[in-house]
């Protein structure tokens, strides 16, 4: 029970700063910058909490069930994203980041979403 807390934390973790980024990215455009990445920060932004908000809430509530089901969207969330920021680095993409540090940590941002919802899954499957 412990663990599978540990890993809903995990995942309001990314949450928090998956929000930091795209207000980051956000702000940066609103003072006439490069956004951080390709990503509409905005849109991001809404996404994001669409999809973590409900799977959080559950697995918080221990409505495990549902929390399994629902928390496979926020894999493919993540794991499209860390696929498409990976990707980047090898595109015509990458210069449309502010910086290799802003790469970097939407990279590692959504490598740690992965890992939470997998480790969510395996511990709330195994409950």
């Amino acid at each position: 029970m412990k663990a599978f807390r540990f890993a809903i934390w995990g995942q309001a973790f990314w949450l928090l700063l998956a929000l930091g980024y795209n207000l980051i990215s956000g702000w940066c455009l609103i003072q006439g910058q490069q956004a951080l990445s390709p990503t509409n920060p905005v849109l991001a932004f809404f996404v994001v909490s669409a999809v973590a908000w409900p799977v959080l809430w559950l697995g918080l509530n221990g409505n495990v069930r549902l929390y399994l089901r629902l928390n496979w969207f926020f894999i493919c969330l993540t794991g499209m994203a860390a696929y498409t920021h990976a990707g980047a680095y090898f595109s015509d993409d990458f210069d449309r980041y502010a910086s290799m540090t802003a790469w970097g940590l939407a990279l590692l941002i959504n490598l740690l979403g992965v890992i939470a919802g997998i480790l969510g899954s395996w511990l709330g499957f195994r409950r």
